[in-house]
């Protein structure tokens, strides 16, 4: 006989007798089992989209909120509750970059949005060495906004190499925030 056990608020596990049923809770490959408050470390469910740059990367941002530091989008659990995204305080045109060390080919970028879709709107995405983003190659760009759990699959006409990654809302004013990033090599 199954029993389901009570779930406290915010969880997305289920458990049945010893079977466990994962319907909200995804990891990257680079997660650590670090955040047992969200996740039951013996039951969760991971997603490839292939070798991510991301986990070896640097990164810096304007103004981040003293809670979601730039950090965060690649700490690997994805998902939307802030404390474990990357989110700037509102300013005119906010931005996030990673430093990739050296130049390397990206293919893709998969971004999983704040699930309230407020601060991932009218983005540009730019690839090149200078450590200037402005000045480096569009490599994507999203007008938004992202719909209800969507990933955001971003891809240039062809692979593009370089070292710093970075993305900037162009919006007139507001903040730029994501919860989960991944940089595709090629």
């Amino acid at each position: 006989m199954r029993h389901q056990l009570p779930m406290p608020a915010g969880i997305g596990v289920r458990v049945w007798g010893t079977e466990c049923v994962l319907y909200q809770g995804w990891v990257t490959i680079s997660y650590n089992g670090s955040f047992s408050d969200i996740v039951n470390l013996y039951c969760y469910s991971s997603y490839h989209y292939g070798f991510d740059l991301a986990p070896a990367a640097t990164f810096t941002s304007s103004e981040p909120n003293n809670l979601t530091k730039p950090e965060n989008a690649v700490l690997g659990y994805y998902c939307s509750d802030v404390q474990y995204c990357s989110i700037t305080l509102m300013i005119s045109n906010p931005w996030w970059m990673a430093d990739l060390g050296s130049p390397k080919a990206v293919s893709m970028i998969v971004i999983k949005t704040r699930e309230d879709l407020l601060d991932f709107i009218t983005v540009e995405i730019r690839l090149g060495n200078s450590p200037n983003f402005t000045s480096n190659p569009l490599f994507a760009s999203y007008t938004g906004p992202p719909t209800h759990l969507e990933i955001v699959v971003l891809t240039p006409s062809s692979p593009m190499t370089g070292r710093y990654l970075s993305l900037q809302s162009i919006t007139s004013f507001g903040a730029l925030g994501f919860c989960n990033i991944q940089i595709i090599a090629a």
